[in-house]
């Protein structure tokens, strides 16, 4: 296990910590903007869901992976942790946005 670093991949933060910015334009789009019907924003919140599992995937493999090794067990920890926060952070968030209806306004 020595291919490991102490850290977790670049690559791999940087596109898990994008899915922020994937959950920003959504819930900007469907609460600000577009207003969309109730069946387009539920169609929109499963693929933001894909899309935002899909964008943490590389790191789930690296915690995984760094788990084995006793010595990035605490990296692991800290990258594990970091990411279930972020990934209830998104299912709350996209909870929410699946909650709020624009067909009954006019």
């Amino acid at each position: 296990m020595s291919s490991l670093r102490s850290a977790a991949p670049i690559k791999a933060l940087w596109l898990a910590r994008g899915s922020y910015g994937v959950l920003f334009l959504t819930t900007a789009a469907l609460l600000g903007g577009f207003h969309p019907t109730d069946r387009t924003r539920d169609a929109v919140v499963v693929v933001t869901a894909a899309v935002v599992l899909a964008m943490n995937a590389p790191l789930v493999a690296w915690v995984l992976r760094a788990f084995r090794a006793p010595e990035h067990r605490r990296a692991a920890v800290l990258a594990l942790v970091a990411l279930v926060l972020r990934l209830c952070f998104a299912a709350w968030l996209l909870r929410f946005v699946a909650t709020i209806s624009h067909e009954g306004r006019g």
